[in-house]
């Protein structure tokens, strides 16, 4: 039975946006989000996602899950067969409401992002992509397919200029490059849970005593965790107190095994991990119980646990990156480390911790950037301008100032 929407909602002004990720993957808010912030400006949206999304359609947007069982299978071709279902589902509801735009998320350019344009396109449907990694990371074999991927998007969107200059220099070879718009990523106020700091301690098994320390998302080895295990030590052996909390699942090809990595340092009775992925209400516990999130990254285009942190009015350091250093100001919204330099990090966690009263201030100036100036009714107003733009009403470039 194909799926149905949570109260079907139509209009001249309705986009399409096809992301399977969803709930299983954290995306459900950003999507939700998004499309709340194009409301606004009069674009309805129906969205297609993964079974595990748990929001329903509201008023502007419909919600619907074509996307099933699709991250239950360890077969990879049983799982390409049911994003092919997924995919052919979502095209052919879209033709049917007569939708000219189609907004499409990039984290990697593999055979899925490649079906999605060839089938769009085939249809005559204008894309609009967000790029959210210019490059994945950890897994580039799909890279071949970048630069089909990119021919058959009318316009894409990054985060940053960081991303942007990327994007660029990688498109510069290419004939006739898609426009391109640099549009922040939200915040996630209206998605906070926000408890006690000793409530959000003791539903966690924290102790109430020790400052808590967070490293939270998916851990691979561009997020520096081994970096931050090392510098905890230092911090550690220099007589700096707190407890270490690690949390997140782990990327299924990584190698690394940090709890042993944890225990030849002689952390083990100073680091918590918790290595699944949690709820949504589970972290906005961690947040609400961290006197300071970490994020040691080694390579980043753009961080949703940043913005998670700030949202919460929790105090980050982060390392030096670009792309962190457009969303951070030094001793103001955080505090920011030279990115693979354990002595830094060392040094950066004990100057932290040791002025909490600095920490509180940062964290209450970090909430109010992220409610001033990563409004999603902003970010709904030019994002609704791309869609103008791929439909041929404008074609200047855009870019954020």
């Amino acid at each position: 039975m194909p799926p149905k929407a949570d109260g079907h909602i139509d209009s001249p002004g309705t986009i399409a946006m096809i992301e399977p990720l969803g709930g299983h993957a954290g995306m459900n808010f950003y999507d939700l989000e998004l499309a709340r912030g194009l409301r606004e400006y009069g674009v309805t949206t129906r969205l297609y996602t993964c079974d595990q999304t748990l929001e329903s359609s509201e008023p502007g947007v419909s919600i619907l899950k074509p996307f099933r069982a699709l991250y239950g299978s360890r077969s990879k071709a049983i799982a390409g067969l049911r994003f092919l279902r997924g995919l052919l589902w979502s095209a052919r509801d879209t033709r049917r409401h007569r939708i000219k735009v189609v907004h499409l998320h990039y984290f990697q350019y593999g055979l899925r992002e490649l079906a999605c344009c060839v089938i769009l396109k085939a249809l005559r449907m204008r894309i609009v992509a967000t790029a959210h990694d210019i490059t994945p990371f950890s897994r580039p074999e799909g890279l071949s397919v970048f630069g089909t991927v990119m021919r058959l998007s009318d316009h894409v969107i990054v985060h940053n200029k960081f991303s942007a200059g990327m994007l660029a220099d990688r498109l510069d070879s290419m004939s006739r490059p898609p426009p391109l718009s640099v549009i922040r990523h939200g915040n996630f106020i209206a998605h906070l849970k926000l408890l006690d700091s000793s409530a959000a301690r003791r539903r966690l098994g924290l102790p109430e005593e020790r400052p808590v320390i967070l490293f939270f998302g998916q851990v691979k080895p561009e997020k520096g965790l081994e970096e931050l295990l090392k510098a905890f030590a230092r911090y550690q052996s220099e007589g700096g107190n707190g407890l270490l909390y690690v949390v997140g699942r782990p990327m299924a090809h990584a190698k690394e095994d940090y709890v042993s990595i944890a225990h030849k340092l002689g952390l083990a009775d100073n680091v918590k991990f918790d290595l699944r992925y949690v709820s949504d209400e589970e972290a906005s516990a961690c947040y609400s119980a961290a006197d300071l999130v970490v994020l040691p990254y080694r390579e980043i285009f753009q961080s949703g646990v940043l913005l998670m942190a700030m949202s919460h009015g929790r105090p980050v350091l982060c390392s030096d990156l670009p792309a962190m250093q457009e969303v951070v100001s030094h001793g103001e919204t955080g505090l920011i480390f030279t990115a693979g330099d354990v002595d830094a990090l060392a040094a950066a966690l004990s100057q932290a911790l040791g002025d909490v009263e600095a920490l509180k201030m940062m964290g209450s100036r970090a909430a109010a950037e992220m409610a001033e100036h990563y409004s999603w009714k902003e970010i709904g107003k030019r994002t609704a301008k791309v869609y103008r733009q791929a439909l041929g009403a404008e074609v200047a470039n855009d870019s954020q100032k």
